[in-house]
């Protein structure tokens, strides 16, 4: 239920914390991008580190098909889902060394055509964007969440996009007394499902509407976070 991602206090909050003043809240943390993990819900693949015992980043559970948080490694059923609640969006291009040249994250680009103009990309014989110095230059779109009360992100490429272009058509189809309804004025379920071509086999996402937010707690800590991403 859609009251179950509002975040909670520890069970064993010892009780004179519970009278600390206000001004010494995240006191000694930072909330910088730059010194905090961005956590990411992801799903497990078949060449995904989590279900290979040789790699560090195994995880012992991790099934193909299965949602993790990249930054916790909690994992998640892909079959049951979660409830989340959008709260932001924004798409880029993700520049990478090619897996055969090593792999690897190299930066981020503004999105839109004048990048592509900018930085002299070119599609390849599959239709992806490659630059001058043989990097791929690949479309991807983040979506802003609130599940179980943590903020996390999906991040969406190829095949995975539509899911989420489909997600958007169905959020902005939501008015409030006449007036496009904000993201987070409603939950969604969000699960995996299993999708195959003739390139190969892999699990995407599937978006399905579970109806207004009804709790006013977890409406303010989802404004509260959307007005951050934004």
């Amino acid at each position: 239920m859609a009251k179950d991602l509002i975040k909670k206090e520890p069970d064993s909050l010892p009780a004179f914390l519970n009278d600390i003043p206000d001004d010494v809240a995240g006191l000694g943390n930072s909330t910088s991008s730059q010194d905090n993990t961005l956590p990411f819900l992801a799903i497990i693949q078949k060449g995904s580190p989590q279900i290979n015992r040789q790699e560090p980043e195994y995880i012992k559970g991790a099934e193909v098909g299965m949602m993790l948080n990249t930054a916790t490694g909690e994992l998640f059923s892909g079959e049951e889902g979660l409830e989340v609640i959008p709260c932001g969006f924004h798409k880029a291009f993700v520049e990478w060394v090619p897996r055969a040249a090593g792999d690897g994250y190299i930066g981020t680009h503004s999105f839109g055509p004048e990048t592509v103009k900018k930085l002299g990309a070119v599609k390849d014989d599959r239709g992806g964007l490659v630059l001058p110095n043989g990097n791929q230059l690949v479309e991807t779109a983040y979506t802003f969440v609130l599940v179980k009360g943590t903020p996390l992100v999906i991040g969406a490429t190829s095949t995975a996009l539509k899911p989420m272009r489909d997600w958007m058509s169905l959020r902005n189809s939501f008015y409030l007394r006449g007036k496009p309804a904000p993201a987070f004025a409603r939950v969604y379920g969000v699960r995996t499902v299993y999708q195959k071509n003739e390139k190969g086999d892999w699990y995407s996402w599937r978006i399905e509407d579970r109806g207004w937010v009804t709790d006013s707690e977890l409406y303010n800590r989802a404004l509260e976070f959307a007005r951050s991403v934004k």
